[in-house]
Parts: C-alpha cells; structure tokens; sequence
C-alpha cells in the first residue's frame, strides 16, 4: 500500500490505483490545476488525444462526455438523450487515468479492473467503489467504459467537475440483470445509511463528533422515452446495490448512482443555485427551467402554497442558498417552508432547475 502525502493529509491507497511504481512516500502538489506524474500504463488514453465514439463516430472530450458517450450506446434516442442531458453533470477531464482539482482527485480504473478511487485534499480521506461484474476497456474522452460478460448492459462512469462520481449502466434489454452492485471501501469509523429519500449518507464519529463524509443522491433510471423507473438502493454493510424496476419499460434504460463529497456537495448546491441567478449567455435556458419550475408547482397546491409563502420561485431560491450556509439567519416559519419546499418539489428542483444536489443536503442540515 502506497502512503499519499497532500495538503498535510496522510491516504493509505492500494497501489492499483495510481499506477505508480515509486512504492514509497509522495508528495503530490497541485499548482494552477497541476495533475501528478505517472509511470507508464498501457491504459492511459487522455481527453487530449480526441478519442472518437465508436458507435457515433463524435469525439466525446469535454464537459459532455458521458451524456454523448451514452447516445452511442442507447441507440439514439432523442426522448432518452433529452431527459439524460439534465441528469448527467459535466464531465471533469481525465489525464492518465485520473481526474484532478483543487480539492481532491478520481482514479479511474486500470484494464480489466472496475475499481474507482476518490480522493479528498480538505477530508484527508479516500473512499474506493468497484463495479460488480465488469472490467474497463476504454476511455471514451474522459469518461470510462466498462463491459459486462454479457452484451446486454455497458457501464459508463466519468468525474464530475465539482469532484464527484457519475455511474451509468445501459440496459439494452429485459434479459438485462436490473441492478447495479457496487463495493466501496471506507474509512474505518465510518458507514453508509439509508436516507429517507432514498440516498445514502457515509458518517461516522470519527472524532466523538457525528458528521457527513459523503452522500450518495437517491438513483435514477431512466428508458428509451425519458420516462423516470422506480429505483432504490439496499445495503450489506459497505456493499450498495441499486435495483431498477424496469416492468413496462421501453429499452434502453439507463440507471445512475451518483457519489458526492459533502462539504463539496455544499458549495455545488450553492453554486448550481447562484447559476440560476447569473445574467450573460445562459439567460434563455434558465428561463426555459425556471418556467418549466413555475409550471410544476402550480401543479401542486402543497408546493404552491410553500413557494409563495417564502415570496415567489427566486425568492424562495435565495432562501435554500441561505439554509445551506446558515439556516439560524431564516425564521422559523421561512425554514419550515424551505423544507416544505424541498419535500414537495424533489421534481422541481431536480429535473427542471437542475439543483437535485440541495435535496439531501437541506435534509441533512435540517438534523442538526
């Protein structure tokens, strides 16, 4: 096991993973988005070197690889491709099998393994997930391709630009296993729970303080006519297995687990709300979500009655954003209300703004 020095933080990481051959201390430093050096691998194709979709013939470098990455596996469906364009964050670029930034790195799996390794610089931890029944082949641009031993299902993965972990699985048919299994590997003092809305929180007492190391969103799985499944996560101990309700379904499905740090999943939730704020060239396509938003809560009187008792949709917004940062500064009745919100507008805030990543957090926060 290779020891990692950063940031003054000591990781204990099989030395699988970095694909190096020093087999003793180092240091890496991070300067202006340095990535660290690497011995040789035969695996090592970069988002640089253009790699092309083999089914579509596009290059799928760049923030959108794994959404264009998925369309050559899912047989061009444009209802599919438009419901997973707003599930699917941007993808982080991979050099030599890892993707790095300021505040932790990816490992992506070497050829014929399944195993991804996450790394965070400010927890001083590193939590691993390996893939049950499948092995990586290829790097689609920056983000993974991994086979099953049958043709049925294809597993996609990249790294998100704000440090998470994005899984897909591809089910091509009903003869498809309708599950994803995956093996993480965690800190000692530290376990997975189930949520009520159905994601996953890592904590631990690792100091005699009760804290969050890092969430799981509550899945997804979608088919060929973007319509939303019925999934859910079971645990055993630190195995996580995702199964996919796919009666009626028309395939392709795609199904999604997702794994975010939590102090990192703050910020996202903050940032992905001050989006939704800016002005430039992205205003035409947040007023196409915020009236896409305003049409789903008048659909529902609980939501409507909530939004409106905060002050309308961006007031409301500007509230989730001051929760999360401290919730003591709202009243009473607003953060009753903010949590009401959250509650009856899962859909909302998810398929049509985009913020699904404040759910859990807001839930979480509400406990303490």
């Amino acid at each position: 096991m290779l020891k990692i020095i950063t940031g003054g933080k000591m990781f204990g990481l099989k030395s699988r993973a970095l694909r190096l051959s020093l087999g003793a201390a180092i240091t890496f430093t991070l300067l202006a988005g340095a990535l660290p050096a690497q011995a040789s691998s035969e695996f090592q194709p970069t988002a640089t070197e253009g790699t092309k979709n083999q089914e579509s013939g596009n290059s799928v470098s760049g923030s959108d690889a794994l959404t264009e990455g998925l369309a050559g596996f899912t047989d061009g469906s444009p209802e599919l491709h438009e419901r997973l364009g707003s599930l699917i964050k941007d993808s982080a670029p991979v050099e030599s099998g890892i993707s790095s930034n300021e505040d932790g790195m990816t490992l992506f799996p070497d050829e014929g393994s399944s195993e991804f390794e996450m790394m965070s610089f400010a927890e001083g931890e590193a939590v691993s997930f390996e893939i049950e029944g499948s092995e990586a082949t290829s790097l689609e641009g920056d983000a993974a391709v991994l086979e099953t031993e049958y043709d049925d299902a294809a597993y996609m993965a990249h790294s998100t630009t704000d440090g998470g972990l994005q899984i897909a699985k591809i089910l091509h048919s009903d003869e498809a296993e309708p599950s994803i299994a995956i093996n993480s590997e965690v800190p000692e003092g530290y376990s997975w729970v189930l949520q009520d809305d159905g994601s996953l929180h890592l904590a631990g007492e690792p100091a005699g303080v009760k804290e969050t190391l890092m969430v799981m969103d509550a899945p997804w799985a979608v088919d060929a006519n973007g319509i939303k499944l019925p999934t859910s996560f079971n645990l055993d101990g630190t195995r996580i297995v995702q199964t996919i309700d796919t009666a009626g379904a028309t395939f392709p499905v795609v199904a999604d687990p997702s794994a975010w740090w939590w102090a990192r999943s703050t910020a996202t939730c903050i940032a992905q709300v001050g989006l939704l704020f800016a002005p430039g060239a992205a205003a035409a396509k947040v007023a196409k979500a915020m009236t896409k938003a305003q049409s789903i809560i008048n659909k529902s009187a609980k939501l409507k009655k909530a939004v409106n008792a905060l002050g309308g949709l961006k007031p409301a917004l500007s509230k989730v954003v001051q929760f999360v940062k401290n919730k003591n500064k709202l009243t009473a009745s607003q953060r009753a209300n903010v949590l009401r919100m959250i509650n009856f507008g899962v859909t909302m805030l998810d398929d049509a703004l985009g913020i699904g990543s404040c759910v859990s957090i807001i839930k979480e926060i509400a406990k303490k």
